[in-house]
């Protein structure tokens, strides 16, 4: 069963955005990006199994934040349409 999580992230020293972004997406069956360090992904994984995954594409002094996500209710501002109507199509 597929679930919805939230994957924020700082990266402070040695910011490699390409290889935790290419780890984001291969732990996922579909993602929006609708912030610069914000996604939303849908995948298969526990929000454990996530944070341990995107640990492994970071330095020890980057921060990561991973929260299981209700699609239920949400609102948005000036955020592309694009992401938008995937988010609705998934709730």
């Amino acid at each position: 069963m597929y679930k919805f999580f939230v994957v924020s992230y700082d990266l402070h020293l040695n910011k490699d955005y390409p290889k935790l972004e290419k780890s984001i997406e291969q732990i996922s069956i579909d993602w929006v990006k609708p912030l610069e360090s914000f996604y939303l992904i849908k995948t298969t994984f526990s929000v454990t199994q996530i944070r341990d995954t995107l640990k492994k594409s970071t330095d020890n002094d980057d921060s990561i934040f991973v929260m299981r996500a209700n699609l239920g209710e949400w609102a948005t501002s000036v955020i592309k349409r694009d992401v938008t109507d995937k988010i609705k199509n998934w709730g």
